[in-house]
């Protein structure tokens, strides 16, 4: 909460009640997304894969609450799917979960004017799951397989995510937004068994719809 009263602070002092528009309507978005890991070795020996399934198609999944708590300003909650899958054997994937509580701050239009298009920044604190699952085959001397076994590890963290992005309305109760999302989080040690660091750049089209 604490990033909440900062950006709302910077709200009041940069940019006075006359100037802002009219208080926004509460919206729900659906969101599809491409990450990019921070990591090196993440993106080296991982590849994005579709939200459901094992395709190689480099697509996030994610569903966004928008509540406006001031003129200008959104409180918003944010749940995401992204899903990896290792490059070398598509039976390892590591699935990251975040939900995001945070604000969205819509710049006015005495700032700055572009046409139809509203940028906004904004930041949120984040609960991050993940879960790394691994299918294998389990042989003796004989390379018949005896089983097949599936096995899975959930991993929880925190991290923090900063972000810019523009939205355009498409009409009536419609409107799109482009955004570029950083997070950083920690998922445990690396050394301790946990991942550490899974965060990265996420790339990101919504469309939202106002209630």
């Amino acid at each position: 909460m604490m990033l909440v009263t900062a950006i709302l602070g910077l709200q009041q002092i940069a940019f006075p009640q006359a100037d802002r528009a009219d208080p926004r309507p509460t919206a729900i978005a659906l969101e599809l997304g491409y990450y990019s890991p921070a990591r090196q070795s993440f993106r080296t020996n991982y590849s994005q894969s579709l939200f459901v399934g094992s395709a190689d198609v480099p697509i996030s999944l994610g569903a966004e609450l928008d509540y406006p708590i001031s003129d200008g300003t959104d409180l918003y909650f944010s749940f995401k799917r992204i899903n990896h899958a290792l490059k070398s054997n598509r039976d390892f994937s590591l699935t990251l979960m975040p939900a995001t509580l945070g604000v969205h701050y819509y710049l006015p239009k005495t700032f700055i004017d572009l046409g139809g298009w509203t940028p906004y920044f904004g930041g949120g604190a984040e609960f991050y799951w993940s879960r790394f699952s691994a299918t294998y085959l389990v042989t003796q001397q004989d390379p018949t397989p005896l089983q097949e076994i599936s096995e899975s590890s959930n991993y929880f963290g925190y991290g923090i995510t900063l972000g810019v992005g523009f939205e355009h309305p498409l009409g009536g109760r419609v409107r799109s937004s482009f955004a570029i999302n950083y997070d950083v989080n920690r998922l445990g040690f690396s050394d301790e068994g946990g991942l550490g660091n899974v965060g990265g750049l996420l790339l990101s089209a919504k469309i939202g719809f106002t209630l």
